[in-house]
């Protein structure tokens, strides 16, 4: 998480909520369920 954290905080604020946006879509989330829940940790959500 902490290699995570440090490149999810060095992309653009877009890209972060383009990331956070496609992590609530349910199709897209599922395959890639650690991968959301790590962008919803950080983004807020």
């Amino acid at each position: 998480m902490p290699e995570f954290k440090s490149a999810f905080m060095a992309m653009p604020q877009n890209m972060r909520d383009m990331m956070k946006k496609e992590c609530n879509d349910a199709a897209m989330s599922k395959p890639y369920a650690e991968f959301c829940a790590n962008v919803n940790a950080l983004a807020g959500s």
